[in-house]
């Protein structure tokens, strides 16, 4: 599952802005992507695409060699 939580680093900690979609204690894999309040939208758009790109490449090789 993936999804795209807002956080705010602080004491060593990211504090989501909102309750993630998990359990707790549910181990993750962050992918850290500085913001301000005037990031492009288009910019952000385009990251998430190829990050989405990348995600299905990976799980089409897996295929492939599984």
């Amino acid at each position: 599952m993936i999804q795209v939580i807002v956080a705010t680093y602080e004491d060593g900690v990211f504090k989501p802005d909102e309750q993630p979609a998990i359990s707790d204690s549910t181990r993750v894999r962050l992918t850290v992507e500085t913001t301000n309040e005037n990031t492009d939208e288009s910019l952000r758009q385009h990251a998430w695409a190829a990050w989405s790109d990348f995600g299905k490449s990976r799980r089409s090789t897996r295929t492939e060699i599984a």
